[in-house]
């Protein structure tokens, strides 16, 4: 409880009460309970006097903002059990639902000498928490030891229940988690191996000789690939015309180290035509831009890219000369 102090224009030094309240100038004589302060509140303005002296606004209306302000703390998240602990308190479960009703187990020469000190009477307090009974010592001797031999193997049948039940858990897991590895693995390698296919020319040959060597548009494209510095996916990425003027310097750079210009050496284009590959996808014409791409253009402008021989064209895997197709219909479309 708080005093309360008026301070409403006009009800500055009052003196008397205002709902069973006494107020000398203007400030209760005594601490205040909250429903009375609510209540008074309403129709006068007031505050609250705290212990340091210093002063809040009393009233539900203002109670309510300032708790709505109030933030829950933050608290750290609770430590996860590990497996072991989890296999731990599993068998502290099984136990707890499988207790004996007994201290302790008892051999049958254990049994004989409690008849032997204590008589029938003995043997029956111990006989009386296994439930069962009988008139003869022998008898419920028997009964006892055949009670507390059907209790454990219950509790140990428990136990390896759940031992197997959590085995196949931590298999299960196992499998789960080598799927994903190899997953992973697959993905990559197949991102890897569409990364692996540097974009080269549809305008250069796809071989030269120059000074009795013969240059493959393929070797070109790496040279300048390398001198670009940029990564594979880079490479790929850059606007046709940047790519082709880079090429275009790797030639001029080829004919300033031999001395000589690059002569055409790649065949004839109606003997490519026929002896490469094309596809099994691709539909054998498309319209860009207006007009129709025959899939025979589409085989010759990826072979270009390529930058190999025909042969090597058609030793590639059938997916990896699929990418190169798709790649050189990609680049006519993106044209249009």
């Amino acid at each position: 409880m708080k005093h309360l102090k008026i301070v409403a224009k006009g009800w500055e030094g009052y003196t008397s009460y205002i709902g069973g309240v006494p107020f000398k100038d203007g400030v209760s004589e005594h601490p205040v309970p909250r429903y009375i302060a609510d209540r008074i509140s309403s129709g006068i303005a007031m505050v609250e006097i705290n212990e340091d002296g210093s002063e809040t606004p009393a009233g539900v209306a203002h109670r309510l903002v300032a708790e709505t302000r109030e933030r829950a703390p933050v608290v750290e998240p609770l430590a996860r059990a590990t497996d072991k602990e989890l296999e731990d308190e599993a068998k502290l479960d099984a136990l707890r639902a499988q207790k004996a009703p007994v201290e302790r187990f008892y051999t049958r020469e254990e049994l004989e000498k409690v008849v032997e000190e204590t008589g029938l009477k003995g043997l029956r307090e111990i006989s009386d928490r296994w439930d069962v009974k009988h008139r003869a010592v022998n008898p419920l001797i028997e009964m006892v030891l055949k009670a507390q031999e059907e209790f454990l193997a219950k509790r140990n049948q428990r136990l390896q229940n759940i031992a197997d039940r959590q085995a196949a858990a931590t298999k299960e897991a196992e499998v789960e988690r080598l799927a994903k590895l190899e997953a992973e693995r697959q993905a990559q390698a197949e991102a890897d191996r569409i990364a692996s296919t540097v974009l080269g020319s549809s305008v250069l040959a796809s071989a030269y000789r120059v000074a009795g060597h013969l240059i493959q548009l393929g070797e070109i494209v790496n040279m300048a690939h390398k001198r670009s510095g940029l990564t594979v996916t880079g490479w790929n990425k850059l606007d046709e015309a940047k790519r082709e003027a880079l090429l275009a310097e790797q030639v001029e750079i080829l004919e300033a180290h031999y001395g000589e210009k690059l002569v055409d050496a790649s065949e004839p284009a109606e003997r490519k035509l026929e002896a490469l590959l094309g596809s099994s996808v691709l539909s054998s014409s498309y319209e860009i831009a207006g007009k129709t791409v025959q899939l025979g253009d589409i085989v010759r402008g990826a072979f270009a890219t390529f930058g190999g021989t025909a042969d090597a064209w058609n030793a590639l895997a059938e997916d990896a000369r699929e990418d190169l197709l798709r790649l050189e219909l990609d680049r006519l479309l993106a044209a249009e």
